[in-house]
């Protein structure tokens, strides 16, 4: 593999920025009306895969197609997911998945992110005034975003042995659960956040205030 990071444009809102989220290397793979977003920020994907149900115009010459059926269990955004994880990718950044009427994909794609870190990937999630970055047990140091929060939530079941310092409320071999929010609206308390976890899939989210 030649490139070292995916980059998943699927069918949310327009992300602000686009064309600046990618950086020399990206493989990247428009879903559906991500074809749209590429189009309109000059970025010309190395894949399109999807069933085509949200977009309507010509394709990008030379761009290879994978043609989903429109009945099927995938969305085309866990599609280009299972695509970064058999390529042997080990970061995922996924971006236009979040906002527009249909909160179900919103929902959706944040499942699809817990499936990448299941299967050993990091993915990061940008959005207007949003970042999330999901992945299994790891060691990690957030950089202090001013006007931010900084959240954590569990993902996929329970996450275990959470230590987090540098932040207002710390904690030291904690736990998240999917059914209680106990990590939501943290702020930083020196100019970077260390977070690291012993098991489950960790969501850290930083969103604007």
């Amino acid at each position: 593999m030649e490139k070292d990071r995916c980059v998943i444009i699927t069918g949310g809102d327009p992300a602000t920025g686009l064309r600046d989220m990618l950086r020399e290397g990206d493989f990247v793979i428009a879903c559906d009306r991500g074809i749209r977003y590429c189009a309109d920020e000059n970025v010309t994907p190395d894949l399109i895969i999807g069933d085509l149900d949200s977009y309507v115009g010509p394709l990008p010459e030379g761009v290879p197609v994978m043609r989903l059926k429109t009945e099927k269990d995938d969305t085309d955004t866990m599609a280009a997911m299972r695509y970064a994880e058999e390529r042997g990718f080990s970061e995922v950044l996924l971006t236009c998945a979040l906002g527009g009427r249909r909160f179900d994909h919103t929902l959706a794609n944040l499942q699809t992110m817990a499936h990448g870190a299941e299967a050993g990937l990091t993915v990061t999630l940008r959005g207007d005034g949003i970042r999330m970055i999901c992945s299994g047990p790891a060691v990690r140091e957030i950089k202090k975003e001013d006007d931010s929060y900084l959240s954590l939530f569990a993902l996929s079941g329970d996450v275990t042995g959470i230590d987090a310092s540098g932040v207002r409320y710390p904690l030291s071999d904690g736990k998240l659960t999917a059914s209680f929010p106990l990590g939501v609206s943290n702020e930083w308390t020196e100019g970077a956040a260390r977070i690291s976890h012993k098991s489950g899939i960790l969501l850290i989210m930083i969103s604007k205030k």
